[in-house]
Parts: structure tokens; sequence; C-alpha cells
């Protein structure tokens, strides 16, 4: 939910204390919206005044009277959450068709993003996590080929108990669930039948702590597609989250 606020006017009380304050009469806008999708499901006007030891004390005051106890702030919430699940229950094919096209482009962080837009509780909800898993496997697909080809590299230039040592941090980085793990493990016992010692174990401690593969692997795809949200050039300085 975003607030765009502008003062209507300011000045000081009538009878002031010993110390000066400010007053602030501010007129806000607030928006809920979806950010990737540049969507507006509600928009709504208030009117809220601020006192405060200076001017940012008296915004803080003004938009603390911004909260869930205000009753027109949540007729609002509500409405704005009526409009959003309604236009995700009814939309959610499209944005996995988008999402999909993004994915042709290669363009795999957008496509997370929005597909992570869409509510979990939505009727589309759980369709476009999936879709999201899938998405992300692709990127952690490529990702640790990258890194398989790095530790392939490396060992054919160094074919040694030293290059061995090099070579195993760079596979114990590689994701189990990914599809080059097969791979991984053949170089892993290449390496193992030339310089005749166990890094095996090495590897094996780096998932110990494995609980949730599954579970992870949702999580992952999540923070890929809100890193790509938080990197996008802002549209407005003020943002008030109601709780």
């Amino acid at each position: 939910m975003l607030s765009r606020a502008s003062p209507r006017r300011t000045g000081s009380p009538r009878h002031r204390p010993p110390r000066l304050l400010c007053c602030l009469y501010l007129g806000v806008t607030l928006y809920i919206v979806d950010a990737v999708g540049k969507k507006k499901f509600a928009t709504t006007y208030l009117e809220v005044n601020g006192v405060g030891q200076g001017q940012t004390k008296a915004y803080m005051d003004a938009f603390r009277r911004l909260n869930a106890r205000n009753q027109n702030v949540r007729a609002f919430v509500s409405a704005g959450k009526q409009k959003m699940m309604a236009y995700y229950d009814t939309q959610y094919p499209q944005i996995i068709e988008e999402s999909r096209r993004l994915c042709a482009m290669q363009q795999y962080e957008e496509a997370i993003a929005m597909l992570i837009s869409v509510p979990l509780c939505s009727a589309g909800g759980e369709a476009c996590t999936g879709e999201a898993v899938r998405v992300y496997k692709i990127i952690r697909d490529r990702y640790n080929l990258a890194l398989l080809n790095k530790a392939r590299t490396l060992w054919a230039s160094m074919p040694t108990i030293d290059g061995a040592r090099l070579v195993a941090p760079i596979i114990a980085q590689i994701d189990p669930e990914s599809s080059c793990y097969g791979d991984t493990q053949k170089l892993l016992a290449e390496i193992k039948a030339q310089v005749r010692s166990d890094i095996d174990f090495e590897v094996r401690e780096k998932y110990h702590d494995q609980i949730d593969i599954q579970k992870q692997t949702i999580e992952c795809a999540r923070a890929v597609g809100v890193a790509y949200g938080s990197h996008q050039q802002p549209q407005t300085t003020n943002i008030l989250w109601a709780r």
C-alpha cells in the first residue's frame, strides 16, 4: 500500500508551550497497488494532522494516525482486498502465460516477480507458486551448470591433490537437486580416482543441515522475485504498510 502526502498548512499552536511545536495538516492519498504489474486496486484520500517538536516528528505523529484502528483506513483496505482478490482469481492464467513469455526471452527474475505477486490464498495462488518454482529451477540449473563448468576447467588445468582441494568447495556449492548433479558426481569420482583422496566428505558436510528441499526451493524462488522487485525504479517516496 502506497501513500502520498501533501501539507495543507503548517503552523504553531495558538498558545505556545515553553517549547516551540510544529503542527501539520496533511492531505494523504493512499493506494493499494501491484507494483510489478503496475495495477491499481484502490485509492482513497484522508486528512490527518500531527504535532511534534520539529517537522519530522510532526510528520511521524500524523502518519501514526494511519493505522488499522482508523475506520477509514480499514474500510479502504477491505475494499482494496476484495478488488485485488477478484482480479487475481480471474487473471492468473494470463499472468502465467505472460511469465512464460518472459522466460522465453530469458527474463527469469521478472517472470518470478510477476508470479509471486499473486496472493497464495487466491484461486491461482498455488498454480502461480508452482510455476515460480519451475522458473526458479531453470535459474538454479543454469547457475549450477556454470559452477560445474568452472570446476571442470580448474581440474583440467590442475589434476593434482592441490587442484582437488580447490575444486572441492566449488562442487560443494552445486545443489543435489540440480539437473547437472549426476555429471558433478562423475567429476567427483574422476577426481577421487586420480588423487586417491576422499573429498566426498567435504561435499557432504555442506548439506548435512538440509531439512526440507522443496520448502527451501519455494523460499528461494520468492527471494529471487522479491530481489527483482526491490531493484526497480521507485515510483513514490512515501510508503506506508497498514497492519
